[in-house]
């Protein structure tokens, strides 16, 4: 009881925050294994696509399944878990933590667009989860603003579990929703919070959730630089930057890892811990119904839950009621593939430019050309037939049109 009256002393002189449970007194040193089902950048994807790819659902069949089959299981997130989908955005993203309330999410990190709606929006989400949202690198009124880090006891080990989000959401979301938030080095965080889990908490297990990403899309600290400089992290769980990989990338020791984005894969680890060393036995990137070009099953059919299909389909049909309304016709496919209007000149691209010069000029403002931010486009419009609807779904994210004189 007195370390554990310490650790309150030295998280309230540091300035951190955590969710602390008074810890076990013991000299021998835990063994076992550990499954950490994890996602990222779920963006609000509820609902399956047309092809009956990804969804809640699937996902939700998917970790009930590994659970049942192993008793020490966690189901973590890297955050951005909602905006991105009318389902999603029309609800202030509550629909998303219903739905992973009744999973049973252990944690998710705070993503930058986390950000998106209003802070009276963020602030109804997490009151209504019951899973914490974790950034130990994000302050407000000069204290914490989240959680920095939790500890849950899984079996017989203690695993600590803290995120870091990119220190760039000022920049990447709307400055007046950030405005009353100040973000700190990603490194110094982790270290410091690292450090509390390890010499404090002595924990079993430390699992680090980054909205920070890898490689391209990657914030300016990405989490392969963060995890070099910062030892003790025995799994950092990725995000932000949307990477496929088919194996881990391991930096220092510690392995990286990140399944897709939009709930399209679900990242499945086991770690093993011998006399109190935890290290990565397996992991793999499981996806969700998804589809080759060829339209072959890309792994093994899942049979999407009923209970939380039944759940989106009731909220599917009210936007369907009110937005599944034709509003153009195209005689081909607008196509988004890997977010190629980041990378090239696209016809998806074209169409969003011409149509914010169409609206500036239909104002009254004599646009020469238009300028969009290619990281706002998040899908393809189809043939054929277009909805409203598809068109949200093209730009989620409710930017402002903006204009300016160069003479």
């Amino acid at each position: 009881m007195k370390r554990f009256m310490l650790i309150l002393a030295v998280l309230a002189a540091l300035g951190l925050s955590g969710c602390v449970s008074a810890p076990a007194d013991s000299a021998q040193a835990a063994s076992g294994q550990l499954v950490v089902l994890h996602i990222n950048d779920f963006h609000g994807k509820l609902e399956a696509d047309a092809q009956g790819q990804a969804g809640i659902a699937a996902l939700a069949a998917y970790v009930k399944s590994v659970r049942a089959a192993n008793p020490n299981v966690l189901f973590v997130s890297a955050g951005d878990f909602n905006t991105g989908s009318m389902v999603s955005d029309k609800y202030d993203g509550l629909i998303d933590v219903e739905a992973f309330n009744m999973l049973g999410l252990d944690a998710t990190a705070v993503g930058n667009h986390e950000f998106d709606k209003s802070p009276q929006a963020l602030a109804r989400q997490m009151e209504a989860a019951r899973f914490p949202f974790l950034a130990a690198n994000i302050q407000k009124d000069g204290g914490p603003a989240f959680l920095h880090y939790i500890v849950k006891t899984v079996g017989t080990l203690r695993v600590g579990i803290f995120g870091i989000t990119t220190s760039d959401t000022p920049i990447k979301a709307h400055p007046l929703k950030v405005a009353a938030y100040d973000f700190s080095s990603e490194i110094d965080a982790a270290r410091n919070t690292v450090q509390i889990l390890r010499e404090l908490e002595h924990v079993d297990v430390v699992i680090g959730l980054f909205h920070t990403g890898t490689g391209e899309g990657a914030g300016p600290v990405p989490t392969d630089k963060i995890v070099a400089a910062v030892p003790g992290i025995d799994l950092a769980i990725d995000g932000h930057s949307h990477a496929d990989p088919s194996a881990p990338l391991v930096i220092a020791g510690t392995p990286i890892v990140q399944a897709a984005s939009d709930g399209r894969k679900v990242g499945h680890a086991v770690l093993t811990v011998t006399a109190g060393k935890a290290s990565l036995a397996s992991w793999r990137s499981v996806p969700m119904n998804l589809k080759g070009k060829d339209g072959a099953l890309l792994g093994d059919a899942i049979t999407p839950d009923p209970e939380y299909a039944q759940l989106i389909k009731k909220y599917v049909d009210e936007i369907n009621a009110r937005y599944a309304v034709q509003i153009a016709t195209t005689t081909a496919a607008y196509e988004l593939g890997d977010r190629l209007p980041r990378k090239q000149e696209t016809a998806l691209g074209n169409l969003v430019a011409d149509a914010m010069v169409w609206k500036a000029r239909s104002m009254g403002v004599l646009a020469d050309f238009a300028l969009m931010n290619a990281g706002g486009i998040r899908a393809s419009l189809p043939a054929g037939s277009v909805t409203r609807k598809n068109a949200y779904d093209v730009l989620p994210f409710g930017n402002t049109l903006a204009y300016f004189d160069e003479r």
